[in-house]
């Protein structure tokens, strides 16, 4: 594999090839559509909040493409979803942290305009925040303060270039945590292991979208293939530095895997399978080793970022749906098997 035209096409490392072309309009505030029968939708968050998400999707030479970034978090222990709300003035961006199972509610103000990559760590006390100029915080859950800034010259994080960096993905013991790395060279992207312990980082492979598998010794990740542009996922032992294919199409790509808490399947987002409505995201899952794939959503309106719900029998995702275009809320998902 030549590894400089791999680099280079991880600059469309979200592409996905068009899956066909529409011929039912659907309409977009609906929250279910028919092939979503069978499985049950809550919405999570209200339809009046202005829930922080993608600005840039689009379609590039016939592929969809869109942003790698965690735009909301659950819990570990699957009590609270953090996410963030657009400021209503220059500076004021909040960030939200919701029960989610009763109605209590914290917010802080960010006093930045851009909040994006948002990650609970395992402890589920707070919550890590970044925007994007790399300035990461530590959000208390019962406080909605500022506990800690993590990317300083002596914190936990000790990171080149802070503002390259997205995708914090924390072990479950909190010992390391993965993020992905934006090159100032190429504008490709590397996935890096940072140990919270001996504050030490390491570049583990060329990929973006990085989710530990329970055990934490083994990583998922992206990796656009370099002739198709497809994405695809790859899997890497960072102990070992050993890496390989886990799964490939012909006809989608994988994107954003999210692997189950018990470890048992992997939640992604790929291109719609249903030929009757506009090209668009929707999510998928599969079992861990890879088989049996099958749909969840197949809304015209975006699905995206999965996250799993802690008892591993739903998934938390970021949605278009009854909001339109470009107007973001959370959902979840209760899966039938």
């Amino acid at each position: 594999m030549n590894v400089h035209s791999l680099k280079n096409s991880l600059l469309l490392l979200f592409s996905l090839l068009v899956a066909g072309c529409a011929t039912t309009r659907v309409d977009e505030r609906s929250s279910t559509v028919p092939e979503e029968q069978g499985n049950t939708f809550t919405r999570i968050t209200d339809t009046t909040e202005r829930i922080y998400g993608p600005y840039d999707i689009w379609l590039y030479e016939g592929r969809l493409a869109s942003t790698y970034r965690k735009w909301f978090d659950v819990s570990n222990d699957g009590l609270y979803v953090a996410y963030a709300l657009s400021h209503t003035s220059p500076g004021m961006a909040k960030v939200c942290i919701k029960q989610l199972t009763g109605d209590k509610s914290t917010s802080v103000r960010t006093f930045r305009n851009s909040v994006s990559d948002i990650s609970f760590l395992p402890d589920c006390k707070s919550v890590a925040v970044d925007d994007v100029y790399g300035d990461i915080k530590l959000i208390g859950v019962d406080t909605g303060s500022a506990v800690e800034r993590l990317v300083t010259p002596t914190g936990p994080l000790r990171i080149e270039s802070p503002g390259m960096i997205s995708g914090l993905e924390f072990s479950r013991d909190g010992n390391s945590t993965l993020f992905h790395k934006r090159q100032n060279t190429s504008g490709a992207y590397t996935i890096w292991k940072h140990d919270m312990r001996t504050r030490r980082s390491a570049e583990i492979a060329i990929g973006a979208s990085p989710s530990y598998f329970p055990d934490g010794r083994r990583v998922l990740f992206v990796r656009a293939d370099p002739v198709s542009l497809r994405a695809q996922l790859w899997i890497v032992y960072p102990e070992f530095r050993h890496e390989g294919l886990f799964a490939s199409s012909s006809e989608w790509g994988f994107l954003q895997p999210a692997v189950s808490p018990d470890g048992k399947r992997i939640a992604f987002v790929s291109g719609t399978r249903n030929r009757n409505i506009p090209l668009n995201f929707d999510i998928g899952v599969m079992n861990a080793d890879g088989s049996h794939v099958r749909w969840v959503t197949f809304h015209p309106g975006n699905d995206l970022c999965p996250r799993w719900s802690s008892d591993s029998k739903s998934i938390y995702f970021l949605s278009e749906r009854e909001t339109g275009k470009d107007r973001w809320g959370i959902w979840r998902v209760d899966l039938r098997e």
